[in-house]
């Protein structure tokens, strides 16, 4: 564990130092850009997260208080976060299917104990969001809610930590993610 945690800073300095910002290199565009428009997105984490990662049909209490809610443009899906005050995690992630009226639990993602953020639909079929694991990095992800699979797990750093990582002098703007720690 304590190597796979370098590995990873090693790769975000390695990502930061070679950047476009530093370089002057074009890199094409990723696959999973979105909305989301974030300044930097590392290395794909989805082979370790999706070994845990499950997208479970369950039944929720009609009237549990939605927190946050989104529903697609043709209304076939809504994704909604739940806060449960009792249980470990407390904010949970929800998508329902509205044509057959089934609902489904996103479940062991990393740091249960951290919020889920910024729910968008891209299309009809594809959920972006993303869960900060500290003040200044996060996971995106993307789910598929056609098949109920996650897709999409890449780390990112934020606009602030991306910056103390440029020579000084390249300003990057996250205009998503300008985060207050």
């Amino acid at each position: 564990m304590k190597y796979r945690a370098l590995a990873v800073w090693l790769t975000l300095i390695l990502c930061c130092y070679l950047s476009p910002a530093t370089t002057g290199i074009q890199a094409p565009p990723l696959e999973t850009e979105d909305r989301h428009q974030h300044v930097l997105l590392l290395p794909s984490e989805l082979g370790r997260i999706a070994r845990t990662a499950k997208i479970q049909e369950v039944s929720i209490d009609p009237l549990s208080k939605k927190e946050i809610s989104t529903i697609n443009k043709v209304n076939t899906f809504e994704a909604f976060i739940i806060h449960h005050a009792r249980r470990m995690p407390s904010e949970r992630l929800y998508i329902a299917n509205l044509r057959t009226g089934k609902t489904y639990e996103v479940v062991n993602l990393p740091e249960p104990h951290r919020p889920y953020s910024d729910l968008i639909w891209i299309d009809n079929d594809h959920l972006v969001f993303d869960r900060w694991t500290g003040p200044h990095f996060g996971i995106h992800y993307k789910i598929d809610a056609r098949k109920m699979k996650l897709i999409v797990a890449r780390p990112f750093p934020d606009e602030w930590y991306f910056e103390q990582q440029s020579p000084k002098g390249n300003k990057v703007k996250d205009r998503h993610h300008r985060r207050q720690a």
